[in-house]
């Protein structure tokens, strides 16, 4: 009888099976790393795409308001029943409190 260091068929079946599940388990931590970090960078894009657009609606209104303030266009639109602006509407009413209050 000689002995050998080898395991016995039934050992092999094992090793084997334990051998697919270990590789089983290391694949299914490769995908799930590949998801987080395609999670990690599609957060990362959608913060920089809100950033970009903060940036050009900020410049928009600038633009804007520089065009308003050089061809003296009102700040506020004019109120539909009198047409007077907010700075109008605002400055009445100051006006009235003024002399309300010293008794003009």
């Amino acid at each position: 009888m000689s002995w050998t260091n080898r395991p016995c068929a039934q050992c092999m079946g094992f090793i084997y099976e334990f051998e697919l599940l270990h590789q089983a388990e290391a694949e299914r931590r490769k995908r799930a790393q590949i998801l987080e970090s395609e999670g990690d960078r599609q957060s990362k894009i959608n913060v920089a795409e809100g950033d970009k657009a903060q940036v050009i609606l900020s410049s928009e209104a600038a633009k804007q308001d520089a065009i308003n303030r050089a061809t003296g266009a009102p700040l506020w639109p004019p109120c539909t029943s009198c047409h007077f602006t907010l700075c109008d509407q605002a400055m009445v009413l100051v006006l009235s409190v003024v002399q309300f209050i010293y008794g003009i």
